[in-house]
Formats: structure tokens, sequence, C-alpha cells
């Protein structure tokens, strides 16, 4: 069977020049896939939604997947505005959903 994983998040990033923000799936300790730097070059301050689905076919048993992120510290290589994800109940979710195929 085919596992589909489906993640929708709010985030903020770039309130300083080049404060990017970047997100991995992992399944196990294995990164699976990508989107990284997302933001703004200048400081202006970037909210946005993160969503992505990806779909895979586990070579084992009960796979853990997981989602890291991690926000950049720019070019003065500090981070003194609050950066990164916005848990709110009604609108973050990380789906994992079986689908099955047919033989």
């Amino acid at each position: 069977s085919f596992v589909k994983i489906d993640v929708k998040l709010n985030f903020v990033a770039s309130n300083e020049a080049e404060q990017f923000i970047s997100f991995r799936l992992m399944k196990g300790s294995t990164a699976v896939k990508y989107d990284l730097s997302l933001g703004s070059v200048f400081g202006i301050g970037s909210r946005g939604i993160y969503q992505s689905s990806f779909i895979d076919y586990p070579d084992m048993s009960n796979p853990v997947y997981s989602l890291q992120f991690l926000v950049e510290r720019g070019v003065d290589k500090t981070i003194d505005i609050s950066s990164g994800v916005i848990i709110d109940p009604l609108s973050t979710y990380f789906y994992a959903q079986e689908l099955y195929r047919p033989p």
C-alpha cells in the first residue's frame, strides 16, 4: 500500500533580512522531501501558509513520519523577533492516509 502525507500550517519568517524558513519531511531518520528557504530576502516579515502533500511507498511496516523546520538566522546571525511555525488547532494538520492499490 501507499501512504499519503498531507501537511498544512501557518508560519512566520523573514522578520530580518534572509531569515528564511525551511521544512523537511522525515521517514524515520531519512529526509524524503525538502522545501527550502521560504520567505523574503528583505526583512519585511513574511507570514504564510505551508501546504504540502507527499505519496510514499513504505519499505517497512509501521513507518514513522515527522515534519522538521529550521529558521535561518539571516544576515546578522541572530533571531530576536519570533519566527517559526504557528500552531493553531483549527488550521494546522499533519495527516497520514493509507492508499490501497488493488493487485
